[in-house]
């Protein structure tokens, strides 16, 4: 899975960090994030650290992926990554 994050952040995600779309403070908008999701959903990238079935990765896999999508700053709101909402995926999955 990491592999296929590290393809998919390199070359759809790194061409959107000069895209214009940002709000006052230099973050991008909703509409880029939305944009960056449903391709990273197409992709089979979305929440990579969350299998079909509801699983999750082991932590080691699991931090082989965050790294892969760290890879952009952009990266992490794409593949939806990002703490703490990944974090809390992990507990809601070991606990809830």
């Amino acid at each position: 899975m990491g592999a296929r994050v590290e393809a998919f952040v390199r070359e759809v995600v790194v061409p959107y960090e000069k895209d214009p779309r940002r709000d006052h403070h230099g973050a991008p908008t909703d509409e880029l994030v939305m944009e960056m999701r449903e391709k990273a959903r197409a992709a089979g990238v979305l929440t990579p650290h969350i299998r079909d079935d509801g699983s999750h990765l082991t932590q080691r896999e699991t931090a082989y992926v965050l790294i892969k999508s760290g890879l952009s700053p952009l990266g992490p709101l794409a593949c939806n990554t990002f703490a703490p909402d990944e974090g809390n995926m992990y507990l809601i999955g070991h606990v809830g």
